[in-house]
């Protein structure tokens, strides 16, 4: 399911790609999937190694920020194993999208709760940029789950 998120995000971009009038339409499906895949990702680390470390998943926990400070949690635990994991520019990026869609709203409906439209910044988005941004966090977590897999030991893994 997370992969075909990140996956529908990418299929939606290269529609806008082939018909640059279709952009206008798909930029909030393909932000929701992009920010969905990521909040999935975060979640999957945090199910599968926070038990080892201590760190458990934020409630509510729809939140990018609060998502990303708990894997950070984990991060910081394992440099100080001695793994050379950067996490400033990671955050950089998670904090823009959480500030796009800090409620979480923002992607699925044209207002909030209260009936206050919700408005994205009025530039177009640079499609190509956030896919490879998108495909650059997909990276970092990918290795993050493969580095924490290969430090859990078989008895200790709850995939």
């Amino acid at each position: 399911m997370l992969k075909g998120y990140f996956r529908a995000g990418d299929v939606l971009v290269d529609t806008c790609l082939q018909n640059p009038n279709e952009g206008h339409t798909l930029i909030y499906p393909i932000l929701f999937c992009y920010r969905h895949a990521l909040e999935m990702t975060m979640k999957g680390i945090l199910d599968s190694y926070g038990h080892r470390y201590g760190v458990a998943a934020p409630t509510p926990n729809h939140s990018l920020l609060l998502l990303w400070e708990a894997c950070t949690a984990i991060f910081i635990q394992i440099d100080d194993e001695g793994a050379a994991i950067s996490t400033s520019t990671v955050e950089k990026l998670i904090k823009q999208f959480h500030d796009l869609d800090a409620r979480t709203e923002a992607f699925r409906y044209p207002e909030k709760k209260d009936g206050t439209l919700i408005d994205l910044p009025s530039e177009p988005f640079d499609l190509i940029g956030l896919r490879d941004v998108i495909e650059g966090l997909d990276n970092f977590f990918s290795g993050a789950d493969g580095y924490l897999d290969q430090l859990c030991p078989a008895s200790d893994e709850m995939h």
